[in-house]
């Protein structure tokens, strides 16, 4: 039986589809590309503005035309929110909050036989009526209990991808005006983190080279379980550095966080010596790609690297900081913005001003050398004003982000912001977004300037579109980097030297000499 998973937003989306994509492969349905024709397609939708409805609704119908004969289900963010939208679209649709973890069950459950009419009219599962998850008197998943925190890791069997994105939280109380989130997310919950930690072996045993942890609120990572038994430090602090001890992955990133969850004693965890590896045990795990990537471009053996092993008494080819300290815990934070007006975020209901933001800029900045901050930015919050929005552009200019995520406000039914006054029309919207865009270019440039010239481990994830034998990768600070190669890179790490600019990012060389 042919599968289709499709999925819309954010990192956590992906997360849950990773997860589930491999429960099916696990029961032996085959995972097939999304323009492939299927036995059953899946759509994760999100909601969080009107272009993302309309792209779920848009993928929906296309697959039912690509198969008339196939299963279409709906699922996630929208599918909670208004189930009775993608009812005439979709054969089943499952809520996001109490059914999307059973949907392997509900889906062997169905004879695949039956007509997608009779499926339609006899098995559609329809959400809780739209009002909030968390409404007073709202009914409280019951699968939301520790039988939900130990759910079973279902990780594909083989690599689709070189990082692998863990959900290790998911719910949201937050007041935001103009969210949806917590009206279409379960209770705020965090899973344990042994759970967390044996999927991260298992991933690193099938090859993953990255992981990113993600959830509604990262930063909100509390492992009850632990606490109430043995009273250790079970925050995100102490998840990431349990991770970092008690597991080989060679990469670790964080979704999103809030300035408020910025601290000096947070921070300290990209200069603790438990980051580091020795460099014969990081030769040893790197010297296969490393070597042969080197070897062919140059016809040798960096003089280096024998046998997985350095040799007595010469430099390491792993050199000092680009290598060795902090390179396990990715430099690069996510740092959630919205406004860079302090009365749009009061009106937003966000939870801190832009001297707290600055002030967790700067700590971030002087603990971390090289880090990329990136944001996201909302365009046209209801009543923003000229004067609020030059505000927001000159602070993001202040910051030097490494890069801007820009969006327009979109009202989303059910919030406050939606029924607020002076809606901003979208002719100003779109001129504004188109000025934060320019904007976002620049800052993205100026902060891929400091490393022009510098070399730098590259996780290569795919051969590109741009041509045959150019790969494209990121950095551990999220740069990405295009190179020419004709021997497979996919899924690994390897030393290149950042030589000039691309309008996607940067190009790179394999570094073949001591950067020394």
């Amino acid at each position: 039986m042919k599968v289709v998973f499709y999925t819309l937003g954010c990192k956590l989306n992906q997360a849950e589809t990773e997860s589930l994509a491999g429960q099916f492969r696990e029961a032996g349905y085959q995972l097939v590309a999304p323009d492939d024709v299927a036995d059953i397609y899946i759509a994760n939708t999100c909601t969080v503005t009107h272009v993302a409805d309309r792209k779920s609704r848009h993928w929906l119908r296309a697959a039912k035309r690509r198969n008339p004969g196939a299963l279409v289900i709906a699922t996630g963010c929208y599918a909670q929110r208004a189930p009775q939208e993608l009812a005439p679209i979709a054969d089943l649709v499952v809520d996001n909050v109490e059914e999307k973890e059973h949907l392997l069950e509900i889906v062997n459950g169905l004879s695949l036989s039956t007509s997608s009419s009779v499926m339609a009219s006899s098995l559609l599962r329809h959400c809780e009526p739209f009002a909030s998850c968390h409404s007073e008197g709202a009914k409280r998943p019951k699968n939301l209990a520790q039988d939900r925190l130990r759910e079973a890791i279902s990780p594909l069997k083989s690599i689709t991808r070189v990082r692998s994105l863990i959900k290790i939280q998911d719910g949201c109380h937050s007041p935001c005006a103009y969210c949806i989130v917590p009206r279409v997310r379960a209770y705020e919950y965090s899973l344990p983190a042994s759970q967390i930690i044996d999927e991260v072996k298992l991933k690193v045993s099938l090859g993953y080279r990255e992981v990113v942890l993600t959830g509604t609120k990262v930063g909100c990572y509390k492992d009850a379980i632990l606490s109430d038994s043995e009273g250790s430090s079970t925050d995100l602090r102490g998840l990431l550095e349990r991770i970092l001890h008690d597991t080989d992955i060679e990469r670790l990133r964080l979704s999103s966080l809030q300035p408020q969850e910025i601290s000096a004693e947070f921070l300290s965890l990209w200069q603790d010596g438990i980051l580091s590896r020795s460099p014969e045990s990081f030769a040893s795990c790197h010297s296969e790609g490393l070597a042969e990537a080197l070897s062919k471009a140059k016809g040798r053996r960096p003089k280096n690297l024998t046998q997985g092993k350095l040799r007595e008494g010469e430099e390491s080819y792993i050199v000092q900081d680009r290598l060795r300290e902090g390179t396990r815990l990715c430099r690069h934070l996510h740092l959630a913005l919205q406004s860079g007006s302090d009365t749009v975020l009061r009106r937003m209901k966000r939870c801190y001003s832009l001297d707290d933001y600055q002030q967790a800029v700067n700590l971030i900045k002087e603990t971390i050398p090289g880090v990329a901050i990136t944001t996201d930015l909302m365009i046209g919050f209801p009543g923003e004003s000229d004067e609020e929005f030059e505000q927001s552009y000159h602070f993001c200019q202040q910051v030097g982000f490494a890069n801007i995520h820009v969006f327009p406000f979109s009202p989303r039914p059910g919030t406050e912001a939606a029924q607020m006054p002076n809606q901003v029309g979208d002719k100003v919207k779109k001129e504004r977004k188109q000025r934060m865009l320019e904007l976002a270019q620049k800052c993205r440039h100026s902060f891929y300037e400091q490393f022009l010239g510098q070399v730098m481990p590259v996780l290569w994830e795919k051969e590109t579109s741009l041509g045959s034998g150019i790969y494209s990768g990121l950095t551990d600070n999220y740069i990405r980097v295009f190179i020419q190669s004709y021997e497979p890179l996919t899924n690994k790490i390897v030393l290149v030297k950042l030589v000039r600019f691309h309008n996607q990012g940067m190009w790179g060389e394999l570094a073949s000499e001591n950067p020394n």
